[in-house]
C-alpha cells in the first residue's frame, strides 16, 4: 500500500518475478526510469534514466520509429495514467506487439494510490485507471487474448497488473464470411474465390525475396490476373502498398 514517506521508483523490480516469464525475445520497456524490466530489452526513458532512447510518448504516433509487429513483449510501469487519450495510446503500444507477443501493464491502482489531483499523487497523472478499463479498450481491438489480471496492495506495492496476448489471424469458421476474419491484412486459408482468373504467388523468404518477385507480380497484373500473395508477416511489410497485389 502507498504511503507518503514511501520512496518512489523501481516499479519494475516489484513485479519482475511475476512477469519475467513473458519477457522473452525482443522487448520494449516504455518507462525505463530507474531500471529496465529485463536488461537486454530496449528502454524508453528520460535523460539520466536507464533508458536507451528518449521519446515523447504523449503523441498518437509516438512509436513511429518502430514498424508494426516489432516486439515479442511491450512492458509499461506507472505511465499509462499520464495520458488523457487512453485508447490512442494503447492502440500505438499494441501496434508494435507481434502476433503471439504480449503487452504487460503494471499501473497504479486507484484503491491503493492517491487519486488524480490529491495530495501525494504524481502530478503527471491524468486518469485513475483500473485494469478492467484497460481490458475493455484492448478487447475492442478484436485480436486481444486475456492472459491474466491481478491487484497488488501489500508491502510496497500499490498497483494492478494486466497481461494480454496479441492473437494470430484466427481460422475461419465454415459458415463465416472472409470479411469477418481478416486481421491486420492477414487471412487464413482456405479462402473464397473472388474471380475465375486468379494467381496465387507463394514466396517464403527474406525481405529481398519480396523485392525480386515484384516483376512477376507486375506481369501477372498486366495479363489480367487477380493476384494473391502468400508470405511471412515481416515480408508483407515490404509489399503492403504494392499496386500489383490484390490480397
Amino acid at each position: 500500500m502507498w504511503a507518503p514517506d514511501m520512496p518512489g521508483g523501481y516499479e519494475s523490480r516489484k513485479c519482475r518475478y511475476r512477469v519475467a516469464s513473458y519477457c522473452k525475445g525482443r522487448g520494449l520497456d516504455l518507462n525505463a526510469k530507474n531500471e529496465k524490466i529485463i536488461k537486454d530489452c530496449i528502454g524508453i526513458g528520460t535523460q539520466g534514466s536507464a533508458g536507451d532512447i528518449y521519446i515523447d510518448l504523449s503523441a498518437n504516433d509516438s512509436l513511429n520509429i518502430f514498424s508494426d509487429n516489432s516486439f515479442d513483449y511491450v512492458f509499461d510501469a506507472h505511465q499509462l495514467g499520464n495520458y488523457i487519450a487512453t485508447d490512442a495510446v494503447l492502440a500505438e503500444w499494441w501496434r508494435v506487439v507481434k502476433p503471439g507477443g504480449v503487452l504487460i501493464l503494471y499501473e497504479q491502482d486507484r484503491d491503493f494510490y492517491p487519486h488524480v489531483g490529491t495530495s501525494g499523487a504524481d502530478t503527471r497523472r491524468r486518469k485513475d485507471l483500473i485494469w478492467q478499463d484497460v481490458w475493455d479498450i484492448l478487447k475492442g481491438f478484436k485480436n486481444a487474448e486475456f492472459i491474466s489480471a491481478s491487484r497488488h496492495g501489500d508491502s510496497n506495492e500499490y498497483s494492478w497488473q494486466l497481461v494480454v496476448r496479441k492473437e494470430f489471424a484466427r481460422t475461419r469458421k465454415p459458415d463465416e464470411k472472409i470479411s469477418n476474419y481478416k486481421i491486420e491484412g492477414c487471412m487464413a486459408f482456405p479462402r473464397e474465390k473472388v474471380t475465375n482468373k486468379e494467381a496465387l504467388v507463394i514466396r517464403y523468404g527474406a525481405l529481398g525475396d519480396s523485392l525480386w518477385v515484384t516483376p512477376v507480380l507486375k506481369q501477372l497484373k498486366k495479363e489480367g490476373y487477380y493476384v494473391v500473395y502468400n508470405c511471412p508477416e515481416y515480408s508483407a511489410q515490404v509489399l503492403r502498398e504494392c499496386p500489383y497485389i490484390d490480397e
